[in-house]
């Protein structure tokens, strides 16, 4: 090598610090492995690095996110019958872009589990936003028969409560029913119960909305779903700088009828929508296939006059309690938005639930466990009672 040439490879070589794991590591590579890998990879999209550097013959590229590939690399590193620990956004037990590291994961271990973790009302790690967490445990195992999945509820917490967090928490074998793709926060056979009950049905809310606009609307907004949503029958109220208009953050969707209309409204104010929401999302963002999602029984698909006088009760008890709250951003300047607070109906969310039950075919428990779910942090107080 020339002295020009030597002279760049120094330089490169002072940029990209390159590695070579088995370089290294020779002694532990070869002989098969690293016994335990525990982590905190950056939460990084790759589309943000790319110019910098590339990945190469990574099956996790399609995830999209740095946090994939290093998992990958760490369980290819891994010994046979060793131990791998990781710290990750939450979405990766949810969302379909992180589906190769799933069965990446699953494809090389015979012990698997999730537990995931909400960042209201406390947090993991204070001073971070949005940090919806999972903790990703693994065995890795070579040749199997099959691997064992097990997750957990979506865990909340107060901060005095931080310190029984961990030990606290449980693990829930999935049978090979439970989810398809995705890993469900669960707790519990009375959850793998009633999301059975949803399974195999012929039609969705998804079904129901009309391809083309209609008086007969549902408002609702697309970002900030927290303990509550926010499902109107009319636009909500907004001003921006003092101008009445509407909030970006808003979208609808219409029906053919009022009937169809007030039925989807009161299957989504549901706790039993709200629970498979949690179940099965990345519990931030609430996309339109989140909307469509909800399997309904043929009689609910045709609309239950039932829930009209429900869907009508419900509306008057979110206007009666609105408000008007503030906002400021540096783009956008000043705002002003109703404000609702869900929890006062409540009440009637549990009988328009009671009525679901019927003709989902849930049981007593199963009933009792979803007008439960999660009340202590939705019916709690402080800023959280109202939708954000």
């Amino acid at each position: 090598m020339d002295r020009e040439n030597n002279h760049a490879f120094v330089k490169w070589k002072a940029a990209h610090q390159p590695f070579h794991w088995f370089v290294q590591f020779y002694g532990i590579m070869s002989n098969g492995g690293f016994d335990v890998i525990i982590g905190n990879p950056p939460y990084v999209e790759y589309s943000k690095v790319r110019r910098a550097y590339q990945v190469r013959d990574f099956a996790t590229e399609s995830c999209g996110n740095l946090y994939a590939m290093c998992a990958e690399r760490s369980v290819k590193l891994l010994g046979n019958s060793c131990r791998f620990g990781f710290i990750v956004q939450a979405p990766i037990v949810s969302t379909q872009r992180m589906a190769a590291v799933r069965s990446l994961m699953t494809e090389n271990s015979d012990i698997l589990l999730y537990s995931t973790y909400d960042d209201r009302p406390s947090k993991l790690f204070d001073g971070m936003h949005h940090c919806r967490l999972a903790i990703v445990l693994l065995r890795s195992h070579e040749r199997r028969s099959s691997c064992h999945v097990f997750t957990t509820r979506y865990h909340k917490w107060y901060l005095e409560e931080r310190p029984n967090l961990f030990p606290m928490g449980s693990y829930f074998e999935l049978p090979g029913d439970a989810g398809g793709d995705l890993v469900p926060k669960f707790r519990c056979e009375i959850e793998r119960s009633a999301l059975r009950k949803l399974s195999g049905r012929k039609q969705s809310i998804g079904h129901l909305i009309s391809a083309v606009q209609t008086d007969h609307r549902i408002y609702y907004k697309i970002t900030g779903v927290g303990h509550w949503f926010t499902f109107t029958t009319k636009p909500p109220e907004f001003w921006r700088d003092g101008v009445e208009g509407g909030s970006t953050r808003e979208n609808s969707v219409s029906f053919r009828s009022a009937l169809l209309r007030d039925t989807v409204f009161c299957c989504l104010w549901s706790t039993l929508h709200y629970w498979v929401y949690q179940a099965r999302t990345n519990c931030r963002d609430f996309n339109p296939s989140d909307l469509q999602y909800l399997p309904l029984p043929e009689a609910i698909a045709n609309g239950l006059p039932e829930l009209g006088e429900l869907a009508r009760r419900t509306d008057e008890c979110l206007e009666e309690n609105s408000k008007v709250g503030t906002a400021s951003y540096s783009v956008g300047g000043g705002v002003q938005y109703e404000r609702f607070r869900p929890k006062l109906a409540k009440p009637i969310i549990d009988d328009i639930d009671t009525v679901l039950a019927r003709h989902y075919g849930f049981s007593e428990e199963e009933l009792d466990f979803l007008i439960n779910y999660d009340i202590k942090y939705r019916m709690g107080g402080g800023a959280e009672d109202e939708d954000e």
